[in-house]
């Protein structure tokens, strides 16, 4: 298999993941359009929200990469 293709099977294998897994945790066994439409989220706060987790998971790997390096 292609090498790209095979990173997009996994990429989109742990998309499926995250949906089913928050679909376990909110309720909901399949995200439809209603749903999203319905949802009282503000999905660019969530998105925001998110980010700044990310930036937090990042800066954190990179402070325990270079404590090792020391």
């Amino acid at each position: 298999m292609n090498p790209n293709k095979e990173i997009s099977k996994k990429i989109a294998n742990d998309i499926q993941a995250r949906l089913k897994a928050g679909g376990d945790i909110y309720g909901k066994k399949q995200l439809d359009q209603a749903a999203m439409l319905n949802d009282p989220r503000d999905w660019l706060d969530e998105a925001y929200e998110e980010a700044l987790d990310l930036v937090f998971y990042l800066y954190a790997a990179i402070v325990r990469r270079d404590a090792k390096r020391s």
